[in-house]
């Protein structure tokens, strides 16, 4: 398979299209994405052309997010091998996983290994890493560790979205409406007014929303079905209970947001810019689908696979020599296989998804909501010869979100609640001399996060009250939740430094260092509760759970550092080689228990941090109207902290991983209006040993890992048409398959997929007025985006897809 990628690669240019304009401009249609500008970024906390840059780096102008179809956050993973994403909520929220570096865990306590930034402020929060594109001027995206620059420390890489910044003595704008299938509708703007000849201001606002595309067929695919146990008596009876309201279509949401930017420069010397940002959005609970599987088992009874079950299918389980095992559900209780064939425990046959159709009770139209504010304060003061820089962020988030079980069956639903509060304050010093270029800082960050979540079982519910699942719990009658609390705090102080000293003309050294204390408390609580509300987790205790409560604080002592070295035989070529140091600092586990077995021991309820060596070589050519960058890395991963979700909860373990890839990327201007781009990136992640059921070791692949991504693009551009500029551009990504839980089993294994986004623009020479056309994922194509196993819990597993074929138009206007 690599060797036909790569062979792929080389036939697209093996490139990536990274150029667009970097100047401050807002996010326009109809420009033309430029190869003739140089492409500024800040990847080293100072604007630098990013071939001068010995690393990784992406990087798209706001002009060029909208030409490839990126309307989110999100999106850039179709448009960067190496990059992908993971998630949870049915997609509802999503973070990064960079060259096999991941975290899938769901917990609002846990930091991303990619760092993401919004204008130099690092976000705590996993759900911030969802947002809409709003006044951007830039993303940047960075590969490998970090740790001696940015203000977080991370493994996997980062992701800074800069944003549009307030000008002095300019008055500025623009407006963006796009409308599209199923009824989606963007609309946004910005406006930038000069305060006196030393302040501006600017204010951008948002509002998108998009209809329910998934539509529910309740209750199809469970008509005539019995569930597994006949539920009489104190135990209930999911025939015909559900919970209300139910069968509402599912996917749709809508966000609105607001930013403002106050700039002031007093003097020559001090710039002070503050900001403030609201947004809230409006979500269905999680748009999942089900799947049938099957759990396969060993003579000692241990599951060692799942697959996706045939359209006859009725063991409960497969054993040595393919026979059934009905006893290891405890639910089947003299019921020998499978109420449907080809269905869950429960009965449910699955519905095909090609038709953006689903079947489910647990779901509601408009019940999940996202807030966050962020506001900062950004100064800096040239003390001569030296920049003094400061950067101090408050941030919040409340989340509270619902994903069902995805079958019209009662059986569960999970709730979650979170609040996330946190401070970080960023000072830093910069300066230059002949052969000496330097930064040093430090940085503070206080991460508070409470975390109320549940697994509900609602009266009628398939699994409430049942002595098999519950039997140390008392019953009550309006339906059981299993619920965790969380009250999580981290505080952590660091100090951070780097220098390039330049050698000679051709040879340039880089070193730098980070030391990092980070405190942390924890407090877990774990009980069972009554169910107040089909859809919500209320935590009206009951009686407790089979998990020991948890109160732990701790402290680390950690450090990263970096060493590089440059060589520049001629002007246009770099050729670097360097190790690189990255650290994330553990955190703790927050399980679900439905039995004595399901326990987790103390001393796995807490993880230790993970390290990342990083060795990496590569160069950076540019000739002409060829740009050619390779990169080759090899990465020792030391206490890779893995989630293993198995039941219907998991854990973070500490596990040793290996990674070693390849990074490619070229672009050529075949004309002045035409231009070819193509990035090939590959990444061959492996965990050895690794337990997918006591006693049984395999080797296994991260999850959310694909090893092979290419992405190639063509831009046309045709000048004075109609008084305007017309921009053509077509992108196809591919990524190959990949498996949403790290123990691998067949029935985790989503397919690889090739995605075509197409657009045209014009804009005019003269008036400011643009229009465009677009279509994204033109082929809707369905893939698994994102996916849990509960095999064990009722025969089947949750399937979130992604986005289908989108089409629409935008009007546009700057001034």
């Amino acid at each position: 398979m690599f060797r036909n990628a790569l062979s792929l690669a080389s036939a697209c240019y093996l490139a990536i299209a990274t150029h667009g304009v970097a100047a401050a401009q807002e996010a326009q249609v109809g420009a033309d994405p430029s190869l003739d500008a140089a492409i500024i970024v800040t990847a080293n906390r100072r604007a630098q052309n990013v071939q001068d840059v010995g690393a990784v780096v992406a990087q798209f102008s706001g002009n060029e997010l909208l030409a490839r179809g990126a309307t989110d956050s999100t999106d850039i993973a179709q448009l960067i091998p190496g990059v992908y994403v993971s998630g949870a909520y049915g997609g509802q929220s999503q973070q990064y996983t960079i060259r096999g570096v991941t975290q899938s865990d769901f917990l609002d306590t846990i930091e991303n290994p990619v760092a993401f930034y919004i204008d130099d402020v690092y976000i705590t929060s996993a759900q911030g890493q969802t947002m809409s594109f709003m006044d951007i001027e830039r993303v940047e995206v960075l590969k490998g560790p970090q740790g001696t620059l940015f203000g977080r420390n991370a493994t996997g890489g980062l992701v800074h979205n800069v944003v549009a910044k307030p000008k002095l003595g300019i008055v500025e704008g623009y407006g963006n409406l796009t409308y599209a299938r199923f009824n989606e509708l963007n609309a946004q703007g910005a406006v930038n007014l000069p305060l006196g000849d030393k302040a501006a201001l600017r204010v951008s606002g948002l509002y998108t929303r998009i209809d329910n595309f998934w539509k529910n067929a309740y209750p199809a695919g469970a008509a005539g079905s019995k569930s597994i146990l006949s539920f009489d008596g104190p135990q209930g009876n999911t025939q015909g209970v559900g919970v209300s309201p139910r069968g509402q279509d599912l996917g749709g949401t809508e966000t609105a947001a607001v930013r403002g930017q106050l700039l002031f420069e007093p003097t020559e010397n001090l710039t002070i810019r503050l900001t403030g940002g609201y947004s809230k959005t409006r979500l269905s609970t999680a748009p999942y689908t089900q799947e049938a599987t099957i759990a396969i088992l060993d003579a000692n009874g241990r599951v060692i696979g799942s697959e996706r079950v045939g359209p006859n299918e009725t063991r409960i389980a497969i054993g040595p020599g393919g026979a059934n095992v009905p006893e290891f559900v405890a639910l089947a209780n003299g019921v020998f296989v499978r109420p449907a064939p080809g269905g869950n425990y429960f009965g449910y046959v699955p519905l095909d998804p090609g038709s953006l159709t689903l079947s489910e009770d647990f779901a509601r139209s408009d019940h999940g909501q996202v807030s966050a504010q962020v506001y900062a304060g950004h100064v800096t003061y040239d003390l001569g010869g030296v920049q003094f820089h400061s950067v101090s962020s408050y941030q919040k988030y409340g989340k509270e979100t619902y994903l069902g079980d995805g079958s019209p069956v009662n059986i569960l639903g999970f709730a979650s609640r979170s609040d996330t509060r946190a401070w970080s304050q960023e000072l830093r010093l910069s300066g230059e001399s002949d052969r000496v270029q330097w930064q040093a800082g430090l940085y503070y960050l206080d991460n508070k996060v409470d975390v109320l979540q549940g697994i509900l079982e609602p009266k009628g519910s398939a699994l409430a009250n049942i002595p098999a699942f519950f039997g140390n719990f008392l019953a009550v009658e309006a339906g059981n939740d299993l619920v965790a609390t969380v009250a999580f705090r981290s505080r952590s102080i660091s100090g951070f430094g780097q220098a390039e000293f330049k050698l000679s003309d051709q040879f340039t050294v880089i070193a730098g260092a980070r030391y990092i204390y980070e405190k942390q408390t924890n407090a877990y609580r774990h009980f069972n509760a009554r169910n107040l509300d089909d859809y919500r987790v209320e935590g009206t205790f009951v009686s407790p759970a089979f998990q020991p409560d948890f109160n732990n604080r701790r402290s680390f002592n950690l450090w990263t550092g970096k060493v590089q070295l440059e060589y520049r035989p001629v002007d246009d070529l770099l050729v670097y080689v360097g190790v690189n140091r990255g650290v994330k600092a553990g955190n703790y586990n927050a399980p679900f228990t439905f039995s004595p077995a399901d326990t987790v021991a103390t001393a796995d309820m807490s993880y230790a941090p993970e390290k990342l060596l990083s060795y990496e070589g590569g160069f950076k050519l540019t000739t002409g109207p060829l740009l050619l960058n390779a990169s080759a890395f090899y990465y020792d991963y030391k206490d890779f902290q893995a989630y293993v979700f198995n039941t219907a909860s998991g854990v973070v373990r500490n596990v040793d991983s290996k990674i070693y890839g390849l990074d490619l990327e070229a672009s050529l201007r075949a004309t002045d209006e035409l231009r070819f781009g193509a990035n090939f990136g590959y990444s061959h992640a492996a965990i050895k040993n690794f337990a997918v059921a006591p006693g049984v070791l395999r080797t296994v692949r991260p999850p959310y890992s694909p090893r092979t991504q290419i992405t190639g693009t063509i831009d046309y551009s045709i000048r004075s048409v109609a008084g305007g500029n017309v921009a053509l551009n077509a992108t196809v990504s591919y990524a190959s398959a990949i498996y949403h839980n790290i123990r691998n089993f067949e029935s985790h294994r989503f397919a690889g997929r090739t995605l075509v986004n197409l657009s045209a623009s014009w804009e005019s020479e003269t008036s400011g007025l643009s229009l465009s056309i677009f279509g994204k994922n033109v082929f809707d194509k369905r893939y698994g985006q994102i996916g849990f196993d509960n095999t064990t819990v009722f025969g089947g597993q949750n399937v979130s897809y992604g986005k289908p074929a989108s089409y629409g138009a935008t009007i546009g206007y700057k001034f």
